[in-house]
């Protein structure tokens, strides 16, 4: 098989791999512990299978900033970018910082720092680069399987979101195709990384570990 085929099974078998695997952790270790470490799995999923697929090297050029397709649409990339911010800071961040002390806040920043860094070289990153002429797939097969990943911690942890789970995913989703526009158009990940850190830290994810 060639990588664009391996790439589509390993994404599809992250999520029923990453189900089995939270559930075992929290069994074996209990709820927060067991959560974090299925999370750490993850990351380094995210991680490894860009090493392997498209090499150290390229993995660099994913952070320079070209905008081959979006010089007459860099409103639109802007406003892509910034309304999920918009939600996140209007919707959750007054929520969850009214209890949030300095060890929350500040564990949360570096939570969103590798979270958020390491799906964008994942779902956004290699598939721009395996998928290179492919828009359907770096966007919307991508941004789709991104989304609903995280049926997958939110099967362990209740979200806040009106609509519960299936609002958080339909989020998700829409959140990939945006994010995945921006990138395939600009053959880059340096903006949605930006964007996908701050939309993270917005949650202030240290809350599940230390509330």
């Amino acid at each position: 098989m060639n990588k664009e085929m391996w790439l589509i099974l390993l994404t599809v078998g992250l999520i029923s791999i990453c189900f089995y695997l939270f559930k075992l952790n929290i069994f074996l270790w209990g709820n927060k512990e067991g959560y974090f470490i299925g999370f750490v799995f993850y990351w380094m999923w995210c991680l490894l299978v860009p090493l392997i697929f498209i090499g150290k090297e390229e993995i660099k050029l994913l952070y320079t900033l070209k905008f081959p397709e979006l010089r007459k649409r860099k409103l639109l990339a802007a406003l892509f970018l910034i309304l999920p911010l918009i939600f996140g800071y209007g919707f959750a961040f007054p929520k969850v910082i009214v209890n949030a002390g300095s060890k929350i806040i500040t564990l949360s920043f570096f939570l969103a720092l590798v979270n958020a860094s390491f799906e964008e070289l994942l779902w956004r990153g290699t598939f721009i680069k395996i998928f290179q002429a492919n828009k359907f797939v770096c966007i919307f097969y991508a941004g789709t399987t991104f989304g609903v990943w995280h049926i997958i911690p939110l099967s362990f942890s209740a979200t806040i979101a009106p609509g519960g789970m299936i609002s958080f995913i339909a989020f998700a989703v829409v959140l990939g195709w945006l994010y995945g526009w921006i990138a395939w158009s600009s053959k880059s990940i340096f903006w949605v990384t930006i964007s996908h850190i701050l939309l993270d830290f917005s949650g202030l994810g240290a809350r599940i570990y230390f509330s």
